[in-house]
């Protein structure tokens, strides 16, 4: 869209320029068609921005699955550091051990 916008900015000057140096429009003939160049720019960008606005919640989904999946990940880090402890190893070999023996 800028770049759009920098392109039609440049052929208006162009124009403005080439149509000054032929004497053969007015200033204001040069400023209607600058005008109407930037109303045609306003209006796509306005367009953009209603078409960006009617659907609101596109791309909604995947930021929620984004940030399930960073809590999912960051919960899968805090137990690798619990099971890597030597109190919790302890405390599952314990647990295994009443478990696996036959009284």
């Amino acid at each position: 869209m800028k770049k759009s916008m920098e392109k039609s900015l440049k052929s208006v000057r162009r124009r403005a320029a080439a149509l000054l140096r032929k004497g053969g429009e007015s200033v204001q003939g040069i400023l209607d068609g600058a005008l109407r160049q930037a109303r045609r720019c306003l209006s796509a960008v306005y367009m953009k921005i209603r078409i960006l606005a009617s659907r609101p919640e596109s791309g909604a989904a995947t930021a929620e699955y984004a940030v399930v999946l960073i809590a999912a990940t960051a919960f899968a880090g805090v137990l690798l550091v619990l099971l890597k402890s030597d109190t919790v190893r302890s405390l599952l070999a314990s647990l295994l051990k009443k478990a696996l023996t036959v009284s």
